[in-house]
């Protein structure tokens, strides 16, 4: 059996989903919904011996006001952020909680920031070049950063 390692950027309507080999090669990339990811992992685990990793937002501080250049109003910035950030803390804790209930070893790791969260976030040229693949979606970049990191 082959070790792969699988990233997951989570998201209440579709998570993205990094497969990644041995050598770092990007195997597959996939959105999936909360109820497709326990059938994924087992369809991988078949064939696989797997390391899960999911970007786990309880495991960071509280998001406070922040200054953001041409906002209209401030409150309704940070309410829109702290929405967002509730939203994925749910998925998240709702994504590992049912896999490991399905008998699944989930690492959680902290969110990525600083440059390599912008790079993963902007940057979807230099993971072309870097990787020789297409990254359409945000979800997907941070995924990857995720089962790379």
């Amino acid at each position: 059996m082959s070790q792969i390692t699988i990233g997951i950027d989570p998201d209440m309507i579709a998570s993205g989903v990094a497969i990644v080999g041995p050598k770092e090669e990007i195997i597959e990339l996939a959105k999936k919904s909360i109820n497709e990811i326990v059938p994924y992992m087992k369809q991988w685990a078949q064939n696989h011996s797997l390391t899960i990793k999911i970007e786990d937002p309880n495991l960071i501080s509280p998001t406070f006001p922040r200054v953001i250049k041409g906002a209209v109003s401030m409150k309704a910035v940070c309410d829109k952020i702290s929405q967002d950030v509730g939203r994925v803390k749910a998925s998240a804790t709702l994504i590992i909680q049912i896999l490991e209930f399905n008998g699944f070893v989930v690492q959680r790791v902290k969110p990525i920031k600083g440059p390599l969260k912008q790079l993963c976030k902007n940057d979807s040229k230099h993971f072309n070049q870097v990787f020789n693949w297409f990254l359409n979606s945000v979800a997907l970049s941070v995924a990857l950063c995720m089962a790379v990191s």
